[in-house]
């Protein structure tokens, strides 16, 4: 247990100054759980209650709907292997990220 005024001064250098509670705690040598009792901070650290998502009340159709759904198609122009799309080589000029992909075997470079 702390005094009256030890807790006026864990109060402000919290509030006032804007220690940090371990600050605190080191200066007066103290647990850091004893600087969250006096300055109460369970009061303002409350866990936040859970909100309804907005896509709750079409949960029931959504599961209807993928329960009764086959495998969604590929793409006609990917291929069914994502490798070449994982190395960046998906276009054959340019690759995903921009940069130029690697000139097809068989083929001279530009700047060879």
């Amino acid at each position: 247990m702390i005094n009256a005024e030890t807790r006026a001064q864990i109060r402000q250098w919290f509030f006032a100054e804007h220690w940090k509670i371990g600050t605190i705690a080191q200066a007066l040598r103290i647990h850091p759980d004893t600087v969250r009792h006096a300055i109460e901070s369970d009061r303002f650290n409350r866990a936040q209650t859970l909100r309804a998502c907005v896509t709750d009340p079409y949960l029931p159709l959504y599961q209807a709907n993928l329960g009764s759904a086959s495998a969604p198609a590929s793409h006609a122009h990917l291929p069914d292997d994502p490798g070449p799309r994982l190395r960046g080589q998906c276009h054959p000029v340019t690759s995903c990220c921009g940069h130029l992909a690697p000139p097809p075997p068989g083929t001279l470079s530009a700047i060879a």
